[in-house]
């Protein structure tokens, strides 16, 4: 084996883990971001950097927390009023798409709280359970 890599050569694999932050935001909607840079031969660089190619995240959002708040106002009772709910935001789906040289590389879905609606409970006589992961409602006990 070690006479045949003097003529096949070898591979040393090396694997380099790095993580970036992005806030989404409602204006960058439907629009590519360039979250790093990244060579074949240099490996990765922050996005300011000029070294390597833009590797780019794109989302969008399915708009299902949209006509909520149209909803939510219609059910509350007229005597519910500013004063007598919590409010918490309803977080809403949205698909994210790394894209490097043009070809999408990973796609996925997630939850995004700054996505969604604000909305507030019925009375303040009430229990809130939130979802620790999401901070979207879990469960509203009335009492």
């Amino acid at each position: 084996a070690a006479y045949l890599a003097l003529f096949t050569g070898y591979t040393k694999t090396e694997y380099i883990y790095k993580s970036f932050t992005i806030l989404p935001d409602n204006a960058q909607i439907a629009k590519n971001m360039a979250i790093f840079r990244f060579s074949e031969n240099l490996g990765v660089f922050e996005s300011t950097d000029s070294k390597g190619s833009n590797v780019y995240i794109n989302y969008t959002t399915d708009k299902s927390t949209q006509n909520i708040q149209k909803y939510l106002s219609a059910v509350l009772p007229e005597k519910d009023n500013f004063a007598t709910g919590y409010f918490y935001r309803v977080p809403e789906f949205a698909s994210f798409d790394i894209i490097f040289a043009g070809e999408k590389i990973h796609s996925s879905n997630h939850l995004i709280s700054q996505f969604g609606k604000v909305v507030q409970t019925p009375s303040l006589n009430s229990e809130l359970e939130f979802h620790p992961n999401t901070g979207s409602l879990k469960q509203i006990k009335l009492k």
